[in-house]
């Protein structure tokens, strides 16, 4: 299912993607919720002609079910409730973003239950670096390891 892009203030050094689209959570054969390592992930969404997300549009997908969403840090740290993310996206670029899940309200289903991947990297050099991934249940991030099984949902880009 898609989410509609939620309106977020432009800032004149920063340019805000364009929402994809969500497909809906991976399942199994039998309809079950299918939970698999990062890499796993990654190549179901590319055979499927998707991607992961990545990190910055997890967060658009969260602001767009009432998270306060994105803060850029040019603007610098809006409030306590916001938090510092450095990460790389798939083709190697950095994004650094505050994020707040303050107001989040979890979708109804699978989707409020499960953590689900993203294609950011804590560090693009290191063997121990962790994915970006967003809990469903509050809208919240946290840094995981490669090869922990956790959901997902493949994306795919929004005609331009």
């Amino acid at each position: 299912a898609a989410f509609a892009n939620p309106e977020a203030s432009s800032n004149d050094k920063i340019q805000m993607p364009s929402m994809p689209l969500f497909l809906d959570l991976a399942r199994n054969d039998n309809g079950s919720v299918k939970y698999v390592d990062h890499t796993e992930a990654s190549l179901h969404c590319a055979s499927q002609g998707a991607r992961l997300p990545t990190g910055r549009e997890l967060a658009l997908l969260s602001m767009s079910l009432e998270a306060k969403g994105i803060a850029e840090v040019a603007n610098g740290k809006p409030d306590k409730s916001y938090h510092l993310f450095r990460v790389f996206d798939p083709n190697g670029v950095q994004d650094f973003f505050y994020f707040s899940n303050d107001g989040y309200q979890p979708p109804e289903g699978d989707l409020a239950n499960h953590w689900i991947w993203s294609s950011s990297v804590s560090d693009r050099y290191s063997i121990n670096s962790n994915a970006l991934a967003l809990r469903g249940q509050n809208g919240d991030f946290v840094y995981e390891q490669y090869y922990y099984k956790l959901a997902f949902r493949c994306v795919v880009d929004s005609a331009r």
